[in-house]
């Protein structure tokens, strides 16, 4: 789109933006965002349930009419359900972490091994960059903070940002007085650079560290850097409130994040001093003695440290205003008096390189609640918690005056009822009321002068009881759904349970949906200055998808350049308890042949991933079929595959037990010598198979005491002394043995054990 003559495009890239400038927009439209930063007031008074002095009483319902505000008992009722209700809401919303699916592009139409690898790494690496980031601004609480957000204000913003702009690395080392020897000598051991560089900060042309060498130590810092579990960006949440802004077509074309903070962080030596020292081109003292102060128009001076010059207007304050302008190119820090916006002072400025798919854009990420059709500041957003805000003020205004009333009644005031029917009334026409002090009550010496009947004074609340009851019906119509607090569903089934959670979260889908689309931004921006890092980044693997490791965690170097932005964030809103329930219906499903073990994992199981995991139960079937005994599908792949186990476990598992290798040796030798007894016995295999094997021997199975006497027929083997060898057989494990345990390899030596089998079991070789 063309722009239009006069209309400079500050911040974009075009012309950099100067400190008037900034200060002008944020003058603008701190105007244009008053109302709504005086809603949000009000909104946290009724949420905190705090009365402040100078909030008009309107705003939260506690204002107190006449005549109880001249009681010295007034009272003010404020009720705790809209904080009840933020809670429960944004708990819904910060519950769950979210989930990260990296989807593989390719031009080919498959999946091969390796993209399906880099995919489950960058998963973890992103799901680490996201925890990293919030950890530096207060961990999981970023992602609290920001439903906070969005259901008291309908909006919320993300400011991410490097943990600073040189992502905490090594700058490269300059020579300014080196040696012919000494630069032949480095040159040759490849430490120095092949030629003269321009010194980054005095122009001059120096040797400089090879590339090589400063990437090194760049590599190792950031290895050391994540070792130390320091992540390389922040994420910050704020509130609706705090940040001013501008948008275009393409988005968020400026913000500026306003704060409190206190005096001494710009006290002399402290870390923004120094900044604001070296920043200020008139500054030319000591930067560890820099401070900041306003003069008498509220506007911020800096370089004083023992007091003002002669004659200079200065005065103390315990609070400035801090401002962080970003825009599509720079990142500028301001500092401006006590909650103004106007005469700020530029403290530091440079580039953040910034980018979303390959475009400069501006760090901060509005993340809506609810987004209206209409994008004026008090219109665009909405929260589901809008008419509780609304009913709120009423309700507390109706129990205060009835909370008064009350009050009222329950201290006895009394008239005089003349008989003519009129009361009686003093010199200024009101009528009398009779009360003794210091005790409430009648006084029958004050009124025995009049004739008449004594009447106490009350007020009639039918209706206002009536209106209250009316609101209250109205307050449980806004209020979170009771089967969302766990209040109602207990006894009904898994699948009306499930539909009832489902029903009650539409309220939280949209919000949900958009807090995701927030963290895909964020994401990608750390992305963005991961690529542009050109080093390859580390990360600490952790159990999850696509590997079952769950003993150990290790140090994963990954390349920028395998990045992909083909990222999809999903924000689940089931609690735990809703995530049994869920489980149990998909669990249902898969019986009933209503979806795939994968579709279960994905959808109930809420597995990270859910093909890994689903490869990883077929393992579980596998094993404990072979562990415990559970059947499998005769005709099964899973069936085939546990045989395969199961032979590869007799060949192995004799090499990894040396008991496992004596109990198998001893289980073959049983079986054959039960085969020599019936081959003397005249039993085939078969015959022995169907007359249960043993019990066709005889003498099988009998105590030793009523075995056959010696030459009464074949002995069975009892232990002891080696079984003499048939014609034409050769020992167990020799050579030309066809047993099994020569099959399967137990001949060979392990464990410390003998080399062959006969030896291990104590009988002489060759018989």
């Amino acid at each position: 789109m063309p722009k239009s003559p006069g209309s400079p495009d500050y911040g974009s890239g075009t012309i950099p933006i100067n400190e008037k400038a900034i200060l002008s927009r944020l003058r603008d439209t701190s105007q244009i965002y008053s109302r709504i930063n005086s809603k949000m007031k009000s909104r946290r008074a009724i949420i905190a349930r705090v009365i402040s002095e100078n909030m008009s009483g309107n705003d939260t319902g506690t204002n107190v009419i006449p005549p109880f505000d001249q009681s010295q008992m007034i009272i003010r009722s404020t009720l705790g359900e809209p904080a009840k209700a933020v809670q429960h809401y944004a708990t819904r919303l910060s519950t769950n972490v979210p989930q990260f699916t990296v989807v593989p592009l390719t031009e080919k139409k498959k999946l091969t091994e390796g993209m399906n690898r880099l995919a489950g790494e960058q998963e973890r690496l992103d799901a680490e960059l996201w925890q990293e980031a919030c950890a530096v601004a207060g961990g999981r609480g970023e992602h609290q903070r920001i439903a906070e957000a969005m259901v008291v204000g309908g909006a919320g913003y993300f400011l991410v940002l490097p943990r600073d702009l040189a992502y905490g690395l090594p700058d490269r080392e300059y020579f300014t007085d080196l040696t012919d020897e000494s630069v032949k000598e480095m040159m040759g051991k490849g430490e120095l650079s092949p030629s003269k560089v321009k010194h980054p900060k005095n122009g001059k042309m120096v040797y400089a560290e090879s590339g090589d060498v400063w990437a090194g130590r760049r590599k190792q810092a950031l290895k050391d850097q994540k070792v130390a579990g320091k992540g390389l960006f922040m994420v910050r949440a704020l509130p609706r409130d705090m940040v001013l802004r501008e948008k275009d077509a393409e988005g968020v074309k400026w913000a500026a994040v306003v704060e409190t903070v206190s005096a001494s962080t710009f006290g002399p030596g402290s870390a923004w001093a120094m900044a604001a020292a070296a920043n200020d081109k008139d500054f030319d003292g000591n930067p560890a003695s820099y401070s900041l102060m306003i003069n008498e128009k509220g506007q911020v001076i800096g370089g004083i440290s023992q007091g003002a010059p002669d004659g200079y207007p200065v005065k103390g304050t315990a609070q400035f205003t801090f401002i962080t302008y970003v825009d599509r190119e720079e990142l500028v820090y301001l500092v401006s008096g006590p909650n103004q916006v106007q005469g700020g002072r530029e403290i530091w400025r440079g580039k953040h390189h910034c980018k979303v798919r390959g475009v400069s854009s501006c760090p901060i990420i509005e993340v809506p609640c609810i987004r209206g059709d209409i994008d004026l500041p008090e219109y665009e957003f909405m929260s589901p918690l809008d008419p509780l805000y609304a009913v709120i003020p009423n309700i507390n205004q109706m129990l205060t005056m009835r909370s008064n009333i009350a009050v009222w009644n329950a201290t006895p005031r009394f008239v005089v009822e003349l008989n003519n029917g009129s009361t009686l009334r003093g010199n200024d026409g009101e009528p009398v009321a009779v009360q003794s002090a210091p005790t409430p009550g009648m006084n029958p010496e004050d009124i025995a002068a009049y004739p008449g009947n004594v009447k106490q004074l009350t007020i009639n609340a039918t209706d206002l009881d009536h209106a209250i009851e009316i609101m209250f019906n109205r307050l449980d119509l806004y209020m979170p759904p009771p089967v969302s607090t766990g209040v109602a569903g207990a006894s009904a089934p898994a699948w009306q349970v499930h539909q009832l959670i489902g029903q009650a979260q539409e309220a939280l889908r949209q919000p949900a949906d958009n807090l995701a689309y927030g963290i895909t931004d964020a994401i990608l921006m750390m992305h963005s200055w991961l690529r542009q890092l050109d080093m390859d980044v580390y990360f600490w693997d952790a159990p999850s998808g696509r590997y079952n490791s769950r003993e150990m965690r290790g140090l994963i170097e990954f390349k920028p350049e395998d990045l992909t932005d083909s990222v999809v964030v999903k924000l689940e809103l089931d609690t735990p308890e809703d995530l049994i329930v869920v489980d149990q219906v998909w669990q249902t499903r898969l019986k009933d042949g209503l979806c795939t073990r994968e579709e279960y994992f994905e959808n109930g199981a809420r597995s990270q991933d859910a093909y890994a995991a689903t490869i990883a139960s077929y393992g579980q079937m596998v094993a404990d079929s072979l562990l415990f005994g559970q059947p499998l599908p005769g005709s099964s792949l899973l069936s085939l595959v546990a045989q395969r186990v199961m032979g590869r476990l007799k060949v192995e598992l004799p090499e990894w037990s040396e008991n496992a290798a004596r109990a198998q040796s001893q289980d073959m030798l049983m079986e054959a010598q039960e085969a020599q007894a019936l081959a003397a016995a005249g039993v085939s295999p078969d015959q022995a198979m169907a007359g249960g094997g043993q019990a066709m021997i005889p003498g099988a199975g009998m105590p030793p005491q009523e075995a056959p006497a010696p030459g009464g027929g074949p002995q069975p083997y009892t232990g002891g002394a080696p079984m003499p060898l048939g014609p034409g057989e050769v020992p167990i494990g020799q050579p030309g043995d066809n047993s099994i345990a020569n099959a399967v390899g137990i001949v060979r030596p392990g464990m410390g054990m003998a080399d062959t089998l006969a030896a291990q079991l104590g009988r002489p070789e060759g018989g």
